[in-house]
């Protein structure tokens, strides 16, 4: 599954410093409430290992587990969503 191996290579990325449990990614809810708890927790570090800088930081992340800007990660840029009918082109 894709979120297995983004979570495998940001643990490569990390010397190994940064790990994660494949048993939390067999079933979608489980994958999502994990990602974005060791997101929320490491997403800084793993940028700082990988030597990135720069606006997307996924703004206030770490605090809500939203993003509220795009979270520029290695091998991934993740962005935030909004419900249809509040972006501007469908009102």
């Amino acid at each position: 599954p894709l979120w297995a191996t983004l979570f495998a290579a940001w643990s490569a990325a990390t010397d190994g410093a940064y790990s994660f449990d494949d048993e939390h990614f067999k079933k979608y809810s489980h994958a999502h409430a994990e990602a974005v708890s060791l997101l929320q927790r490491d997403a800084m570090y793993i940028r700082q290992k990988a030597g990135m800088k720069g606006p997307y930081d996924g703004g206030n992340f770490s605090a809500t587990g939203l993003l509220d800007v795009p979270l520029a990660l290695p091998h991934v840029l993740l962005l935030p969503s909004a419900p249809v009918g509040s972006l501007p082109a469908v009102r």
